[in-house]
């Protein structure tokens, strides 16, 4: 079994892993927590055109996605707690 990680619980981790699922088209996934991709894509598309963008977003770039990107707080939240919930279940059963 793989080690709990409390930094994976960090606001800014749900959006890395978010960002990390736009760059390989994971649209299905993204859907599923509620990211639009008829909203969003273009939004994505920019954002990473107009910031210079390494293999990992700085808390900065976080910020500015979650002021312009639709419904990813709430999606970074719900991978944040879903994340939890298969530890608490492991631990509890």
């Amino acid at each position: 079994m793989e080690r709990f990680d409390r930094e994976a619980l960090r606001p800014e981790a749900g959006v890395r892993a978010i960002w990390i699922l736009y760059k390989r088209g994971a649209w299905g996934l993204l859907e599923d927590i509620g990211i639009d991709r008829n909203q969003t894509e273009s939004i994505f598309r920019k954002f990473e055109d107009d910031h210079l963008v390494s293999e990992r977003l700085t808390k900065a770039q976080v910020r500015t996605l979650l002021t312009i990107i639709p419904g990813l707080k709430g999606a970074s939240t719900e991978l944040r707690v879903n994340y939890a919930l298969v530890y608490y279940e492991e631990k509890t059963a």
